[in-house]
């Protein structure tokens, strides 16, 4: 006599039927290395084991590099489709993570972290295409935006972020938010206020952007995005989605 097919056990077969039907439509993020767009000064790039990188426009740097610049280095880079940071003088950052897939229904999907160790990032992200998930950890707060251009500052003890457009959120290492960030509006850690942005610095927001980034203009992106037919499971294909060319 056959033995008897216990409830738990028809429920486990269940669900395992339904996740490999489903496995098709899921669409898994894939790791993308950042893309040099321009490239100024005292700039130096190490692997995760300390050996240097030499990097020129176009160079990939892949997820673990550290970047650093001098009193005169700048560096701007596409991270994924959709979304840019320009290394500003003295700063030291490390790229944590670039993930990047396209959804069954076409949309893009961003995961971006950066440790921004000291100095400034200016950095744009376009959302209107997909989910965006970008973050800037600092020691002394994390900045999260969903879609926008902002900077982040650390000197010394002190974090700055300043909001060109879009809102970015400061969250401190237990997850606690300390300020919601709005369109031209700053926030520090210091006084721990939200205040006006003045237009100086608004504008040295965007007109870095748009000198290190040349390629991230928002027509050019919105069409490239909307064109776009990625694998990001192919090696080819990670070394053309963030080319400055495309």
């Amino acid at each position: 006599m056959k033995n008897p097919i216990r409830p738990l056990t028809l429920i486990k077969s269940l669900m395992l039927g339904l996740l490999v039907l489903a496995l098709p439509q899921m669409a898994f993020a894939d790791e993308v290395p950042a893309t040099v767009t321009s490239v100024k000064g005292d700039v130096n790039v190490t692997d995760p084991s300390g050996q240097p990188v030499t990097i020129s426009q176009g160079s990939k740097i892949p997820v673990g590099d550290t970047v650093k610049t001098g009193a005169d280095g700048e560096l701007g880079l596409t991270l994924t489709p959709g979304s840019g940071t320009v290394v500003m003088p003295n700063s030291d950052v490390v790229i944590s993570t670039l993930n990047f897939n396209k959804a069954p229904d076409g949309s893009n999907n961003r995961t971006i972290r950066l440790n921004l160790r000291n100095g400034s990032l200016i950095s744009t992200l376009f959302k209107k295409d997909g989910h965006s998930d970008f973050q800037v950890a600092t020691p002394y707060g994390v900045a999260a935006a969903k879609g926008t251009s902002w900077g982040v500052t650390v000197q010394g003890t002190t974090l700055t972020v300043e909001v060109a457009n879009g809102v970015v959120t400061v969250s401190n290492a237990a997850g606690q938010i300390l300020a919601t960030v709005r369109e031209k509006k700053s926030f520090d850690n210091k006084t721990n206020a939200v205040s006006a942005l003045s237009d100086k610095a608004l504008k040295y927001i965007l007109d870095t952007l748009q000198d290190f980034l040349p390629n991230l203009t928002k027509d050019q992106l919105i069409k490239a995005l909307n064109d776009a037919s990625i694998n990001p499971s192919t090696n080819d294909n990670k070394n053309t989605i963030n080319s400055p060319n495309n």
